[in-house]
C-alpha cells in the first residue's frame, strides 16, 4: 500500500497540475528530460520500515494486554478490600480511590465503564 502513494497523490493533484504541466512540457521538456509534471511523489520502503511496523504491532498489542491485566489487578484488589480491610472510613476511601484508578484504565483502554 505504500508504494502506491505516488499514483493516490498523482491522481488527486491532476486537475491542479494540469495548466502548469503544459506549460512545462512546452518550454522546458528538454531541461526536465521529458518528466514535465508539475508533481512527482517517489516512494521507497526502507528495511527499516518492517522493523518500525513490527514494534509499532507488538506496542498496540502489549498496551492493550497491559491495560486489562490492570484492569483485572484493581478490580480483585477493590473486590478484596470490600471483603476485608481497615476500619470503615479508610476502606471507602482507597475503594474510592481504586475506582477512579479503574475508570481512568478503562477509559484509556476505550472501554466503557
Amino acid at each position: 500500500a505504500a508504494t502506491q502513494f505516488g499514483e493516490v497523490a498523482g491522481s488527486l493533484a491532476k486537475d491542479d497540475c494540469a495548466a502548469v504541466d503544459g506549460f512545462l512540457a512546452a518550454f522546458l521538456d528538454e531541461a526536465l528530460d521529458g518528466d514535465a509534471s508539475c508533481f512527482g511523489l517517489a516512494v521507497d520502503v526502507l528495511p527499516g520500515c518492517l522493523l518500525l511496523t513490527v514494534a509499532c504491532l507488538a506496542h498496540m498489542v502489549l498496551g492493550h494486554l497491559a491495560g486489562n491485566v490492570t484492569i483485572a489487578i484493581v478490580a480483585e484488589r477493590a473486590a478484596e478490600l470490600s471483603r476485608t480491610g481497615p476500619d470503615p472510613a479508610t476502606r471507602e476511601l482507597e475503594l474510592v480511590a481504586l475506582a477512579q484508578e479503574l475508570e481512568l484504565v478503562a477509559l484509556k483502554e476505550g472501554m466503557e465503564v
